[in-house]
C-alpha cells in the first residue's frame, strides 16, 4: 500500500527556524509516519544533522530534484538499531514498485496527472537506487568479495537497460502515448524483477556480510542517504 506522507511546505518558514520547524515536525512523528518536505534546495545539511542528532531514526528518500523545488520522504523508522544493505535497499525496492503500481493505476484510471507525479517520484526514486548502488554500494562489494568486475559489470549493464526504459515511459507519458508507456514499463518490468532478485539474494547479503560489524553497515547506510 502506498504509503501517505504529512506536507511539511518549509519554503515560507525563515531559514533561521526551518531546522527547528523540521525537526519539531519529526519528533512527532510516530514509527511508520512520515512527511513531505518542501523546499527550494536540496537540504544536505539537514540530512547530516538528523543523521548526527537522530542517528537510525529515519529513513530519507529523494522525491523530487526539479529546481527550484525540492521534495524529500522522511520517515520513522520502526526500530533505531543498526541496519545495513539489505534491509535499507530492500525497503527501497518496495517502495519504489509500490510508485510503479500507483502511476499505471492513475493512468488506468484516466487520471494523467497522478500518473504523471507518481511516475516523476518512481523515475527520481529509481534512478537515485541505481547512483547508491554504482557508487557506494558496488565499489564495497567488490572490495569484499574480490570481484572487481563479473557479477557488478553484469548489473551496470542492466542498470542501462532500466534507465533507458524509464526515459521512454515518462517521454511517452509526456506525450500521451499510454501504448508506448505500458510497453515501457513492461520491459523494464521485465529486467527488473529478476535483477532485484539477484541483489537481494546474493549482492546485499554478501555486502553486508563483509562488513565486519553493525557500525560498518551502518556508516554504509549513511554514506548512502548522502548520495
Amino acid at each position: 500500500m502506498e504509503r501517505m506522507l504529512k506536507e511539511l511546505d518549509a519554503r515560507s518558514v525563515p531559514p533561521a527556524r526551518r531546522h527547528e520547524e523540521i525537526f519539531r515536525a519529526l519528533d512527532g512523528l510516530a514509527p511508520g509516519e512520515g512527511i513531505e518536505l518542501v523546499l527550494d534546495h536540496y537540504p544536505k545539511l539537514l540530512l547530516y544533522q538528523l543523521q548526527a542528532e537522530r542517528q537510525g531514526r529515519f529513513d530519507w528518500n529523494v522525491l523530487e530534484q526539479s529546481p527550484p523545488r525540492f521534495r524529500v520522504g522522511i520517515v520513522r523508522r520502526e526500530s533505531e538499531e543498526p541496519r545495513g544493505v539489505s534491509e535499507c535497499l530492500q525497503c527501497d525496492h518496495r517502495r519504489l514498485d509500490e510508485l510503479a503500481l500507483a502511476a499505471e493505476r492513475a493512468l488506468a484510471s484516466g487520471d494523467r496527472a497522478a500518473a504523471a507525479r507518481h511516475f516523476g517520484e518512481f523515475a527520481c526514486g529509481l534512478n537515485r537506487h541505481i547512483d547508491i548502488e554504482e557508487f557506494v554500494v558496488f565499489p564495497v562489494f567488490e572490495r569484499v568479495s574480490g570481484m572487481p568486475h563479473g557479477p557488478t559489470d553484469v548489473m551496470r549493464d542492466e542498470h542501462r537497460r532500466i534507465r533507458r526504459c524509464i526515459d521512454d515511459a515518462t517521454a511517452a507519458l509526456g506525450a500521451a502515448d499510454d501504448a508506448k508507456f505500458t510497453t515501457s514499463v513492461r520491459a523494464m518490468k521485465a529486467v527488473l524483477v529478476e535483477h532485484n532478485m539477484k541483489e537481494e539474494h546474493i549482492l546485499y547479503p554478501a555486502t553486508d556480510d563483509g562488513l565486519s560489524s553493525d557500525r560498518e553497515r551502518d556508516d554504509l547506510v549513511r554514506q548512502m542517504q548522502a548520495m
